[in-house]
């Protein structure tokens, strides 16, 4: 049975912490749909006073009317659930007044505040008043939660919103690490938990809908290939829960999938100009859907990636064969999707190994304070790990294979070779490889080259 909350001790951490204050607190907790956040919420609330609210598309008053009741239930009292929903700031009085003084701080969470936002343009400047008013005096703390990244960091945190500046603390919670994935996984090894993150990433509602009894292929075949699943329309529903122009933004992530990544690619595939085109990648940017890639040393130019990695893994791999799989032959696809699963893979893999290396979990040589790519004509070098303080560089060779020790050490040769050619000031060069296994890996660190391979993995 897969586990329903895994990890998240430093989320549950940062919320402990404010509760234990001893003011009032607004907190202010977001991040993309499907990463946990209502789940998040929810096991910090168990056993403290709360009440969590989920808001609605309704209407303003359809939320209102259920927060009344919401109210009316924690306070145990009918005559809070007989109001009549005027306005904001009316409920939030009436329930403090019906409150009293309480001893124990109240937990009053509004889950995707973003709906309400979308309702009434104003709610920020509402929730200001409710909190230098009221709510900042009281034993409270308000969570405002939302799914919708780019209203989150432009509505609720951005410098124009008229809540910047209230908010006690923030946090963007992110996709789990690669080392947690055992826990949804036990039966799987290292390279299945890869396999698994290359396709899902770290998005817990995701990596339930795989199960531990299953191959990866069965399970892409079983939740992904079929239609009705929950993975199966997932990009689109994101796309439309986040964007209105939602067949613009997928039209361009579909010609990503084809390799068109470049600005100058993308304009000519879409019929879009520049100035328009670059205003949905930073957009596509902002939500961690994409990320632009620039080659070490360039301030301009680069190259664009589809970054999470379950779209990543449904542009290229599926969504190709979309009528395939409308019409029941899921079975065919799934074969296909097979056959072509190493190269993906190793696409995948290097985004994963950098991932690895910034969380901490593979331990490198010199101390690591960014990553890059680097490519120039013909050349290219996966991952650049640098120590800005000390001008360090790592230089790193990604391979979705098992090497023999010759095989390794002409990669290492090559990539000195290619090295040279990075116009980055330096004082030191290190080299390293990683691989799903490398045979003599202890002979090449003993010849003073990095060489890693999924057992390393933690």
């Amino acid at each position: 049975m897969i586990p329903q909350f895994i990890n998240r001790k430093q989320e549950l951490q940062f919320l402990e912490e404010a509760y234990r204050s001893s003011r009032a607190e607004m907190i202010v907790l977001y991040g993309r749909r499907r990463i946990g956040k209502t789940e998040i919420i929810t096991h910090f609330c168990k056993g403290k006073p709360h009440i969590y609210y989920l808001c609605t598309e309704d209407s303003e008053k359809n939320n209102m009317d259920a927060l009344i009741s919401m109210f009316g239930e924690y306070l145990e009292k009918p005559i809070m659930k007989e109001l009549k929903a005027e306005s904001w700031m009316q409920i939030f009085k009436r329930f403090i007044e019906l409150l009293g003084k309480n001893e124990k701080k109240i937990v009053i969470a509004i889950d995707e505040f973003p709906f309400l936002i979308s309702l009434n343009r104003g709610i920020t400047s509402i929730f200001l008043k409710l909190w230098d008013e009221m709510l900042k005096k009281e034993n409270i703390m308000l969570i405002i939660s939302g799914s919708s990244v780019s209203m989150m960091e432009t509505d609720v945190l951005g410098y124009k919103s008229p809540l910047y500046g209230r908010r006690t603390g923030q946090w963007k919670v992110q996709m789990m690490e690669l080392k947690h994935l055992g826990s949804f996984f036990p039966g799987y090894s290292i390279e299945e938990l890869v396999q698994a993150y290359g396709i899902l990433g770290g998005v817990p509602a995701y990596l339930q809908e795989f199960e531990n009894s299953k191959n990866i292929f069965e399970n892409i075949k079983d939740a992904i290939l079929q239609k009705g699943k929950y993975l199966y329309q997932e990009v689109e529903f994101m796309l439309k829960q986040e964007f209105r122009e939602q067949r613009t933004y997928l039209a361009i992530l579909k010609k990503m999938a084809l390799g068109f990544n470049s600005i100058g690619k993308l304009c000519a595939e879409t019929g879009m100009d520049k100035a328009n085109l670059s205003k949905y990648l930073a957009v596509l940017e902002e939500t961690g859907i994409i990320r632009h890639i620039l080659p070490l040393g360039k301030k301009r130019g680069g190259i664009y990636a589809i970054d999470d990695p379950f779209f990543n893994f449904w542009l290229k791999m599926a969504a190709p064969h979309q009528a395939e799989i409308e019409s029941g032959n899921a079975k065919n696809v799934a074969k296909v999707i097979e056959k072509g699963f190493p190269g993906y893979m190793g696409r995948m893999f290097e985004a994963i190994c950098e991932r690895q290396i910034l969380s901490g979990g593979l331990k490198a040589p010199i101390n690591i304070t960014g990553v890059a790519k680097w490519w120039h004509k013909d050349k290219e070098i996966d991952i650049i790990a640098i120590d800005e303080n000390k001008r360090e560089a790592l230089f790193i060779e990604c391979k979705w294979q098992d090497l023999r020790e010759k095989e390794a050490e002409k990669i290492l040769a090559g990539l000195k070779e290619k090295s040279s050619f990075v116009a980055w000031k330096r004082e030191k060069n290190c080299f390293g490889i990683i691989a799903k296994n490398i045979a003599g890996k202890e002979r090449l660190r003993k010849a003073g080259f990095w060489a890693v391979d999924l057992n390393d993995f933690r």
